[in-house]
């Protein structure tokens, strides 16, 4: 019996060290703005290591299509309390004509309602070239 009891006891302890987030698992998936609205589409997926992948394409439902590269941009992300901190490296070419990077992060409130998921403030690099997008709502896919 004390066998049983202690491993009940291991395994009760063992679960509750677990580094699963249960705010973090609502959000991994791809989430997008549906097509046909604008003529672009942003997308944002996060995976369970707490990265995520937004991009930003043009909207191929249309019957003309604009030349536009689009925007894809790959961070790191974290929740806690209803609030996502998202942070990354903007790279760009400096003064002396090479590549350079560009540390940021910034913290937002969101909310998921069903398929519906709503970030409060959200940019692709930290607002260093791209302005915030205020809210930015997405649909789970």
């Amino acid at each position: 019996m004390k066998k049983y009891l202690l491993f009940a006891i291991i395994a009760v302890v063992l679960g509750a060290c677990s580094t699963n987030n249960p705010e973090m698992n609502e959000l991994i998936g791809k989430w997008s703005e549906p097509y046909h609205v604008k003529n672009t589409v942003r997308s944002i997926t996060f995976d369970a290591d707490g990265y995520l992948n937004f991009v930003e394409k043009m909207d191929t439902t249309w019957e003309i299509i604009p030349d536009w590269g689009g925007i894809y941009a790959k961070m790191k992300y974290s929740v806690k309390k209803q609030r996502i901190t998202f942070s990354g490296y903007y790279l760009y070419i400096n003064e002396n004509a090479r590549r350079d990077s560009m540390f940021y992060t910034f913290v937002s409130g969101y909310s998921v309602n069903d398929n519906m998921l709503t970030i409060d403030s959200f940019s692709c690099d930290g607002g260093i070239m791209t302005p915030y997008i205020k809210p930015l709502t997405l649909y789970k896919q």
